[in-house]
């Protein structure tokens, strides 16, 4: 087996755990993130069992299939990565890394938003109930997604505005 088949299918195997195919890449602070969003979702399935299930499956099928990209990118890159004019390897990896700096942003808007979700159903707890009927919980996703797509049309429309024509 050579050692790009070898690399994707460690990168597999190890990616079944969030955060652990992207630690064996090199991308540790995006691994950490996976697993402290795993770690989460995990943690609030009590709290809320119509919405955490699906977040945590979620997670796991991005960071599956993002760490097995990041591997047939490093795997196309490797026989630049090994000659001799390539003087930073790490470079690639910086670039890579802060090429998600908008959702971080998003990620931790959410954590925050789950955080202030479980302290308001933790002072009433008339509220959890009145969430998990399903027409207002379904609200309530409807508007998220509602001020997250609006998020994303001012974010373009202002990116637009700023570059110069």
């Amino acid at each position: 087996m050579d050692r790009k088949k070898m690399r994707m299918s460690i990168t597999f195997v190890l990616a079944l755990v969030p955060g652990l195919g992207h630690y064996y890449l090199g991308f540790n602070q995006l691994g950490l993130k996976f697993m402290i969003a795993s770690f989460a979702c995990i943690s609030l399935i009590p709290t809320f069992p119509m919405v955490f299930p699906f977040a945590l499956a979620t997670i796991w099928f991005y960071q599956l299939f993002d760490a097995m990209q990041k591997a047939s990118w490093l795997n196309k890159n490797l026989d630049l990565q090994e000659s001799p004019v390539w003087t930073n390897p790490n470079t690639m990896f910086e670039e890579m890394e802060h090429n998600g700096t908008g959702s971080s942003l998003c990620i931790g808007i959410g954590i925050v938003g789950a955080g202030l979700l479980v302290a308001m159903v933790t002072l009433f707890p008339h509220l959890r109930e009145w969430i998990l009927e399903p027409k207002n919980g379904s609200m309530l996703v409807a508007a998220g997604l509602i001020v997250y797509g609006a998020t994303i049309i001012v974010r373009h429309l202002l990116d637009k505005k700023g570059r110069p024509s």
